[in-house]
C-alpha cells in the first residue's frame, strides 16, 4: 500500500461514474442542522428501535458481574436449589460468552446477506432470549454455561446487524452520529445491569433481559426492510418508495438507486459470488486495513486498561469498591460516546480517530512515566480472578469488595493515575474505542457488507482475546510502566497509519 490511502468502494464507484455520492440521498450532506427536522426525527426513532436490542445485550455483557457477587453471598436458584461451581466453572460461565460472540459474528454475516435486515434483527435476539430462559430456571452449572454462550452469540450477532441496518438506513450527513447513539445504548444497558443488579438475584435479572429482547422483536416488527438490501435484491420499486420515505420529496432517490446497483454490480461477477468475493483485491485491501485498525484499537490499551482499572487503583491505594469503580468507569465511556456523537460527522472520522489517539497516546505514556517515578512499578502475579467481557471492554472482577469508608486517601498524588486512567479511557471512548466498530459497515458494498463486517469484527474479538492472554507476560516482562509505554506507542503510531492510510468515509454514501 505504501503511503497511499486505501480508497474504500465508494470513492472507487464514484470516480467511474461520476456519481455526486455526497448529495445522493442527502439534502446538504455536510451540514445535519439543514435536515428537514421531521426527516431527522424519523430516522433518529427508526435507528432508536433498530438498536433498542443494544440495551439486553449491553445487560448481558455484564451480567457475570452481578452473577459473581450474588454467588459468593447465596447459592440459591429461582427455584430455590443451590448451585456450586468450582473455579474453573467460574471462568467458563464468564469466557464462554466470548466464543459465543464469534460464532454470532460469522452467523449474522451470512443471514443478514440471505433473508434481509430486518428478518436478522429479529433473528438476533433469539438466541439469547432461549440463553435467558435456560439460565432463569438452571439448576446446575453447565445449564448456565450453556445458555451464556447463546447470549454472547446474540452480542456478536446484533454488532453485525444493527451497524449494517444504521448505516444503510441514515443520512450521509447523520450516519456517524446515528451509529454512535445505538452503541451507547449497549453502554446504557450496562450501566442498569450493574447498578439494578446489585439488589435484585442473577437470575431475575436474567428474566429482565428476556422480557426486553421480546420487546425488541416486537419494535422490529414495525420496521421496514433496508432499502439498500431491497437495492441489491432486485426489488428497486419497494426500495424507491423507502427511500423517498426516509431521505424526503426534495431528494432525487433514483440517483441513489442508480449508484446502489453500480456499486455493487461493481466486481460481481458469476466467478465472485457470496464471500468469494471478498477476496478481490481491494477487498482484501479493505480487510487488511480494517485489521490493522483493531491491532491499534487493542494494543493501544483499550481492553487492557478498562479491565485492569480496580486493579490499578487498588495498587496505586485507592481501594475503590468494585460496583462503583465499573459504574464510574461506564459513565467516562459513555461521556466519551456522548462527545463523539455530537462532533463524529462534524470532524469526520479521520480526524476524531487522531485526536482520540492523541489523548490514549499522552495519557498513556503520562502514566507509565508516573508508575515509573513513583516507584510503583513491580508485577504481583495475579491478585485476583478478572474475567473480561471484551465485545464491550468492562471488567468483571470476582475479587473481594473493598469497603469505602472516607476518602481521606484522595491526595494530589493519589488522584494523578485516576485522572491519567480516566483521560485515556476517555480518549478511547471517543475515537478508536467505537469508530473501529463502525467502519466495517461503512467500507463493505451493500453486497458483502453484513460477510465483511463480521469477518472484521471477528479478527478484532481474536486480537483482542490475544491481548488479554498476553497481559500477563507483558506485565512480568515491560513491567507496568513498559506496558503503559507500548500503548502509548502503539497509540502514537496509529496516528501515522490513519492519517497515511485511512480514507474518509463521513460524508461519503454508502453503497
Amino acid at each position: 500500500m505504501g503511503c497511499e490511502r486505501v480508497m474504500t468502494n465508494a470513492d472507487d464507484s464514484e470516480a467511474e461514474t461520476g456519481l455526486d455520492v455526497n448529495n445522493a440521498g442527502s439534502t446538504s450532506p455536510g451540514d445535519s442542522k439543514n435536515l428537514p427536522t421531521t426527516k431527522l426525527l424519523r430516522q433518529c426513532l427508526i435507528v432508536l428501535a433498530a438498536s433498542f436490542v443494544y440495551i439486553p445485550t449491553g445487560m448481558i455483557q455484564m451480567w457475570n458481574n452481578v452473577f459473581a457477587t450474588h454467588t459468593a453471598d447465596s447459592n440459591n436458584t429461582i427455584s430455590g436449589h443451590e448451585i456450586t461451581l468450582v473455579p474453573w466453572q467460574k471462568d467458563l460461565v464468564a469466557s464462554i460468552a466470548e466464543m459465543g460472540g464469534m460464532a454470532g459474528y460469522i452467523t449474522a454475516g451470512y443471514f443478514v446477506r440471505l433473508i434481509g435486515r430486518k428478518r436478522s434483527l429479529i433473528l438476533t435476539a433469539l438466541p439469547a432470549m432461549v440463553g435467558s430462559a435456560v439460565i432463569v430456571l438452571a439448576g446446575n452449572a453447565y445449564v448456565i454455561i450453556a445458555g451464556r454462550f447463546l447470549d454472547g452469540m446474540s452480542i456478536g450477532m446484533a454488532y453485525v446487524t444493527v451497524n449494517t441496518y444504521v448505516s444503510e438506513v441514515s443520512d450521509t450527513s447523520v450516519r456517524g452520529a446515528f451509529c454512535m447513539l445505538s452503541l451507547m445504548m449497549m453502554q446504557l444497558g450496562s450501566i442498569f445491569m450493574v447498578s439494578v443488579g446489585s439488589t435484585l438475584p442473577w437470575y431475575y435479572m436474567s428474566l429482565v433481559c428476556l422480557c426486553l429482547l421480546f420487546t425488541h422483536c416486537l419494535i422490529v416488527m414495525t420496521l421496514h426492510e433496508s432499502p439498500s438490501y431491497l437495492a441489491t435484491t432486485d426489488r428497486e420499486e419497494r426500495a424507491l418508495q423507502l427511500l423517498q420515505r426516509l431521505r424526503g420529496p426534495e431528494s432525487d432517490v433514483h440517483k441513489e438507486l442508480d449508484y446502489l446497483k453500480t456499486q455493487n454490480q461493481k466486481g460481481s461477477s458469476d466467478s465472485f459470488q457470496g464471500c468469494g468475493a471478498l477476496f478481490q483485491r481491494r477487498h482484501l485491501l479493505t480487510t487488511c486495513l480494517l485489521s490493522g485498525m483493531f491491532f491499534i484499537n487493542v494494543f493501544s490499551g483499550n481492553l487492557v486498561l478498562r479491565v485492569n482499572a480496580t486493579r490499578l487503583l487498588q495498587d496505586l491505594g485507592l481501594p475503590l469498591e468494585e460496583k462503583y469503580t465499573t459504574i464510574f468507569l461506564g459513565l467516562v465511556l459513555l461521556g466519551g460516546n456522548v462527545i463523539l456523537t455530537l462532533v463524529v460527522d462534524r470532524l469526520g472520522r479521520r480526524r476524531c480517530l487522531i485526536a482520540s489517539l492523541s489523548i490514549v497516546a499522552a495519557s498513556c505514556a503520562s502514566l507509565g512515566t508516573f508508575i515509573y517515578f513513583t516507584g510503583k512499578n513491580s508485577f504481583v502475579a495475579e491478585p485476583e480472578i478478572v474475567v473480561l467481557n471484551f465485545l464491550s471492554g468492562v471488567a468483571n472482577t470476582t475479587a473481594t469488595q473493598v469497603e469505602i469508608s472516607s476518602w481521606h486517601f484522595l491526595t494530589a498524588e493519589n488522584l494523578a493515575p485516576l485522572i491519567l486512567l480516566m483521560g485515556a479511557c476517555l480518549g478511547q471512548s471517543t475515537g478508536i474505542g467505537s469508530i473501529v466498530w463502525v467502519l466495517p459497515s461503512e467500507m463493505f458494498p451493500t453486497s458483502l457488507r453484513s460477510q465483511g463486517t463480521g469477518i472484521c469484527m471477528m479478527i478484532g474479538s481474536l486480537l483482542g482475546f490475544s491481548s488479554l492472554q498476553l497481559y500477563s507476560p507483558m506485565l512480568a516482562t515491560l513491567s507496568q510502566a513498559g506496558m503503559y509505554w507500548l500503548f502509548s506507542s502503539v497509540a502514537f503510531g496509529g496516528i501515522f497509519y490513519v492519517y497515511f492510510l485511512l480514507k474518509e468515509t463521513s460524508k461519503i454514501k454508502v453503497g
